[in-house]
């Protein structure tokens, strides 16, 4: 094997799908080339996608599992994957705390408008460009 594949090759080698190995680099932030405009994975990344591939595939072990054993595996120190884990869950609860105030189309409401909106609607007063409309 090559010490430096390109996608095409990658998903060859592997059987990992393009859309896999892309979202996999990026989830466990695998060390990824350039070479013009194309991505180019070194041996250690492909040995990391297979290690993916083979913990992901048993559905026995979780991505928080399966993350710590890349980290470990990349050499990265206790705090260097502590501080990734915490970026992990900031995101993940932002997005949550995102959709808890979402409306359907994506937009988002202040807090608490919603309720009036519903209330006055229901007497008839509202109307078109009330306080309620105003989005984040």
């Amino acid at each position: 094997m090559s010490t430096k594949l390109y996608l095409d090759d990658v998903v060859e080698e592997t059987g990992i799908s393009k859309r896999n190995v892309k979202y996999w680099c990026q989830k466990y932030e695998l060390p990824v080339e350039k070479d013009g405009r194309k991505n180019v994975y070194p041996a250690d990344t492909i040995n990391a996608l297979r290690l993916v591939k083979l913990l992901s595939g048993s559905k026995l072990f979780n991505h928080r599992f399966i993350r710590l054993q890349i980290e470990r595996a990349f050499g990265r120190s206790e705090a260097e994957i502590e501080l990734s884990e915490n970026y992990e869950r900031a995101r993940v609860e932002g997005r949550e705390l995102l959709q808890k105030f979402s409306r359907p189309t994506g937009t988002v409401l202040l807090p608490g408008l919603s309720k009036h909106r519903s209330e006055t609607a229901a007497r008839g007063e509202g109307k078109k460009g009330d306080i309620d409309d105003v989005l984040l």
